[in-house]
């Protein structure tokens, strides 16, 4: 008896004082669009970006007006992310409904730099009128 209660001490002791360590992949790269060869691309390009947004867009109340900048990633396989609102010039839920729509947005074409596809930061302007 005596033996085991000096190996559940050990494990016990030995299970209090390890550590868990979970070793991170290092963030890839992610670049400006005028560092890269070739820019990522909305399907049909940037004026079918903009109908995509104004038919998408759902306002159960009355038109605002005004400006909100997003940003996001264009990730290597197209799709969106860290979709983020840079400067909003409406209500809070103009904001949350443009995150939702660039959420549901079909992937682009990635950026290219040096023949690979990377990530690539854009920036655009959303202006309701």
């Amino acid at each position: 008896m005596k033996n085991y209660l000096v190996l559940f001490l050990l494990i016990f002791i030995q299970n209090s004082f390890s550590q868990n360590v979970e070793i991170e992949k290092p963030q890839e790269a992610t670049y400006s669009t005028g560092m890269i060869d070739k820019v990522p691309e909305f399907p049909g390009g940037i004026t079918e970006f903009y109908k995509y947004l104004s038919k998408s867009f759902n306002l159960l109340s009355e038109r605002p007006k005004g400006k909100i900048i997003m940003t996001f990633i264009v990730e290597k396989d197209g799709s969106l992310g860290e979709i983020k609102i840079m400067k909003n010039e409406m209500t809070p839920e103009i904001g949350i409904e443009a995150i939702r729509v660039l959420n549901s947005c079909p992937k682009w074409s990635p950026g290219i730099k040096n023949g690979k596809e990377v990530r690539v930061s854009y920036a655009v302007p959303i202006n309701l009128n």
